[in-house]
């Protein structure tokens, strides 16, 4: 080749970058103290394309994990020996079964004397009551029967409480989970003889951002989804209003029927929470951009090819986009070459596709 072939080729190639850069590498327009006579100024091509707003429901997964509603120690209330335990660990159990029993030591005898005195001094104050009327006693001797009869109802009370604490019992229907106590063992006053679990309804446990909250309400519906492909209706019941210092998410909670406890607790899943729909945009997660203050931003084209900076808020993702509110109802969008222009620029405009109707 030549040496007059090979200048020709290199100015070829020169030529066409020059006329190249100014699609790729946009150049800013000159202000008009710098534009001297004759000057032309390049305006930045840009490819955009013309949107139109869809109903979007938002649709969010928060990892979650079931809890037992409840879950409560059963404690002794009184000292003594742990003479039966009926109930074996792991069973289902209804509120009022016996869990575990303790010796009576004579209280059974103590409780049967108490009753003996309170029905003794109960006669005693109503005969004097009836000698009152006939001024048969005087007011000390009805006041000192009250007194003795107000003291034999405590030592009754206390004597059929101390009886009914012989049984420790069942406060709900549950799941025996623990068993702390045999027979044998002697259980002082907060002695552990066993757990609880209620499964029915059952507790579920998610963190939200301060995002994902803005969507959630007590009372509202939603729906947990364990990894087996089962969905389940709750409702959240709680909120925190207080977010943990550690990971800086919210405690959300929800319950839901339990029949049989189908589930058990610890079982994880995702809680679905489909939101109330909004007027939204399905755009390119690659338009979105940062202004100075760390704010998301799209750049758009406003009348007379103006780009203009529009603020939006994420709400929601798919595989074919991202979806954003803050757009006008419809709007020419910036898809390639938003880095490259500044608000106010006077651009020129390449749409792809049409408007959506």
């Amino acid at each position: 080749m030549n040496r007059n072939v090979r200048v020709s080729l290199v100015l070829a190639v020169t030529i066409l970058v020059w006329l190249l850069s100014g699609l790729w590498f946009p150049q800013k327009m000159q202000s008009g103290s710098d534009l001297g006579a004759g000057d032309i100024v390049a305006l930045t091509q840009v490819q955009a394309r013309y949107l139109s707003w869809e109903y979007y429901s938002p649709t969010m997964k928060l990892f979650a994990e079931t809890h037992a509603n409840r879950h409560v120690f059963l404690r002794a209330q009184i000292t003594g020996e742990v003479i039966s335990t009926p109930q074996a660990r792991g069973v289902f159990v209804t509120a009022g079964q016996t869990i575990c029993e303790l010796d009576s030591d004579g209280r059974q005898a103590d409780y049967v004397s108490a009753q003996s005195s309170f029905h003794k001094s109960q006669l005693e104050y109503t005969g004097f009551l009836s000698l009152k009327r006939n001024q048969f006693q005087s007011e000390l001797t009805i006041a000192r029967a009250a007194a003795d009869l107000e003291k034999a109802r405590v030592r009754l009370d206390l004597a059929r409480d101390a009886v009914d604490n012989l049984q420790i019992k069942a406060p709900f229907n549950g799941f025996l989970e623990t068993r702390s106590a045999e027979v044998g063992d002697y259980l002082q006053p907060g002695g552990l003889c066993g757990s609880i679990v209620e499964l029915d309804p059952i507790r579920v446990r998610a963190n939200a951002t301060d995002l994902q909250i803005s969507y959630l309400e007590t009372a509202q519906l939603v729906d947990f989804e364990v990894k087996y492909g089962e969905k389940y209706a709750a409702t959240i019941n709680y909120i925190s209003s207080v977010a943990d210092s550690k990971i800086r998410t919210f405690l959300v909670e929800a319950t839901f029927a339990n029949p049989a406890s189908h589930l058990r607790a610890g079982v994880l899943g995702n809680l679905i929470v489909t939101a109330p729909r909004v007027i939204a945009h399905q755009i390119p997660g690659s338009v979105l951009l940062l202004d100075d203050n760390g704010k998301i931003i799209v750049r758009i084209i406003s009348d007379g090819n103006v780009v203009e900076n529009v603020n939006v808020t994420i709400v929601g993702e798919s595989e074919y986009g991202i979806w954003v509110t803050g757009l006008p109802e419809t709007v020419a969008l910036i898809t390639v070459g938003q880095n490259y222009v500044l608000a106010g620029e006077i651009i020129v405009p390449v749409f792809e596709g049409k408007t959506n109707e």
